[in-house]
């Protein structure tokens, strides 16, 4: 999947604009938000940190740390898990949506 369709069915499936997903705040919940998703994108979408970068308007080594903080937050936040958990599932539950290789 491009990364483009990856970061609109994110967004479909979380209920977020492409605009919450790109958002300089440093909020604990748009903290939340982008470990979420750089983590299922890049370890379970074959996406890559430059391209996520270039659609949500970050370096690719922000995204890179978002993934590393996601990857801790996952193993030590059994919530944070589960919703790693249920955005994959959705994301592969979702028409049109194709499941990466």
């Amino acid at each position: 999947m491009e990364a483009d369709g990856f970061v609109e069915s994110v967004g479909a499936c979380l209920g977020v604009t492409i605009d919450a997903l790109a958002s300089s705040r440093k909020d604990p919940e748009t903290n939340r938000l982008h470990q979420l998703v750089a983590t299922v994108g890049i370890e379970r979408w074959n996406q890559k940190a430059g391209k996520l970068g270039a659609l949500l308007g970050r370096h690719p080594d922000v995204i890179s740390r978002w993934v590393r903080t996601g990857a801790d937050r996952r193993s030590k936040d059994v919530e944070f898990s589960q919703a790693v958990e249920e955005l994959d599932r959705l994301l592969t539950e979702t028409p049109d949506t194709p499941y990466p290789d």
